[in-house]
């Protein structure tokens, strides 16, 4: 009886819960906002859908001036936030929010029940995000944060690059692939020469 009343004044006290809480895993989960920006839509079926969606996504979402001013603030949200985290937020900053938007966009494709990766692509001075969208068994390359982009027929390997990009690695979300904070930037150079692109 004792330490059921320690554990009453200390849940009071300290708002400590006595429930588990839920530990996000993935950045791409479906929660109620998700679902709920994706109610009226009627799926995935084409490249144009695919269009569709991100319209959808864009609309909900403000593309802020990336200034020097900002800098310090978007990196300590890059990588970090889950797709549910950048639509409450609101916003992406632009020539910075690639990343944030291909993790919005693989959210609602999840919410729909299509199947889409989280791709990320270098080149000698620049690093890239784009998305990889599975229409039954073609799958597609969609540069989410380009306006103008079409949605494009293909799978990027090693290989087979995109754009003249060059795959790092793909995966379910930036965390998955072991990006989760701007820190976490130096992974990248594990894999081939950064230091242009490392302070990025």
């Amino acid at each position: 009886m004792r330490c059921i009343v320690i554990l009453l004044v200390l849940v009071f006290i300290f708002g400590i819960s006595a429930e588990p809480q839920h530990k996000v895993r993935s950045q791409i989960e479906t929660t109620k906002l998700i679902k709920d920006i994706v109610r009226d839509f009627n799926g995935i079926e084409s490249p144009k859908d695919l269009k569709a969606l991100r319209f959808i996504m864009m609309y909900n979402l403000e593309v802020k001036n990336y200034t020097s001013r900002k800098r310090r603030h978007e990196r300590k949200i890059r990588w970090r936030r889950t797709a549910t985290e950048i639509f409450q937020d609101g916003f992406v900053y632009n020539d910075q929010g690639e990343a944030d938007l291909v993790i919005a966009y693989v959210a609602l494709c999840k919410a729909l029940g299509v199947k889409a990766r989280y791709v990320t692509l270098w080149s000698a001075q620049d690093l890239h995000t784009v998305a990889e969208i599975a229409l039954g068994d073609v799958w597609f390359i969609y540069d989410v944060a380009a306006n103008d982009a079409e949605p494009v027929e293909g799978i990027i390997t090693k290989k087979n690059g995109f754009e003249g990009w060059k795959l790092w690695r793909k995966g379910r979300d930036a965390w998955d692939i072991g990006l989760k904070s701007f820190k976490d930037r130096k992974k990248l150079c594990e894999d081939f020469d950064c230091n242009n692109i490392a302070g990025r």
